[in-house]
């Protein structure tokens, strides 16, 4: 029970996840291009997000471009979080826990949602083993409805979430709502203007698809533009006070986008590590800087809470 509500099951098994174990990753994303926004959100809970991609999730530090991605992004979250001690702290689409435990270290309590059991299952593991149990709260629940009173958190994150969302206005309008007046709200998405150009490449294999009357491809509903985040945020009562390109990349494309993977210059990072010092100082230094910070590969904006009445 938290905050005068019923914490939902998260071990509750609906049957409907059993999963092709010999699809590939790049199979599964494909079944979801075209899927209804039902379809879509059942496809993701049942199929994508089942345990062996929980299990992988936890691992893709180790492959040299998610091993960048990943301090970066971290880093970025870091830069934008004001949690402090005696913060209640909501983490949407919290996976098997990353922020969850980085939250936990400097707040009072904090509660992770997901609609994925497999996911939350793993994440549970995790605050059993580091004895968290009365910091984290773990909930099974769709993002676009979230289980909880008005103006209950101080901080609420959304990250690597927004691009599954069918609907990210109600999403953004969800989270202003638990999220208490004049708090802060850290959300990031995919960038539309990306240095590895996948976005426009997908779209492009998409119109000559359609020409040919074949299904379209890709996995993620919302990609943004910077001006186009922050404009749908606003309209949300999140009212944007920072914005950052998260990982400027060099070109790369991988399979989702042409078929085949072609390595990244920031492989180079993972083989000679001290070489990812001075590329990160170069992005600390363009990060915040227009038109710089639009080639990130997310963008990450961190916003107050304005509610409606206060507005008027």
């Amino acid at each position: 029970m938290i905050f005068g509500l019923q914490t939902l099951p998260i071990w509750q098994n609906t049957g409907k996840n059993d999963t092709k174990l010999e699809e590939t990753s790049l199979e599964k994303k494909d079944k979801a291009a075209g899927l209804s926004d039902k379809n879509y959100s059942d496809f993701l809970r049942f199929e994508y997000f089942d345990n062996k991609h929980a299990e992988r999730y936890d691992k893709w530090i180790c492959d040299p471009h998610s091993y960048y991605f990943e301090k970066r992004q971290t880093h970025c979250v870091k830069l934008m979080s004001e949690a402090r001690r005696g913060d209640r702290v909501l983490d949407i689409g919290c996976g098997t826990g990353k922020y969850l435990l980085l939250m936990a270290a400097k707040t009072r309590f904090v509660v992770g949602v997901d609609f994925s059991s497999d996911f939350l299952r793993k994440a549970k593991l995790k605050v059993r083993d580091l004895n968290l149990n009365r910091k984290i709260d773990l909930i099974l629940c769709d993002a676009s409805s979230l289980p909880f009173r008005e103006s209950v958190f101080d901080e609420t994150l959304c990250i690597n979430t927004v691009q599954y969302i069918p609907d990210d206005l109600k999403l953004f309008r969800e989270i202003c709502r638990v999220t208490k007046t004049d708090g802060r709200v850290i959300i990031d998405g995919l960038c539309k203007t990306e240095l590895r150009l996948g976005y426009l490449i997908l779209n492009f294999r998409n119109f000559f698809r359609k020409l040919l009357k074949k299904k379209p491809i890709g996995l993620y509903k919302n990609y943004y533009t910077h001006w186009g985040l922050k404009s749908t945020l606003a309209r949300s009562g999140l009212f944007p006070v920072k914005a950052v390109g998260c990982a400027i990349w060099l070109p790369f494309l991988t399979k989702d986008y042409i078929g085949i993977t072609i390595p990244s210059p920031h492989h180079i990072f993972y083989l000679f590590p001290k070489l990812y010092r001075y590329w990160e100082c170069m992005e600390e230094k363009v990060k915040s800087t227009p038109p710089l910070c639009y080639l990130g590969t997310h963008i990450m904006v961190k916003t107050k809470v304005i509610k409606t009445s206060q507005k008027m």
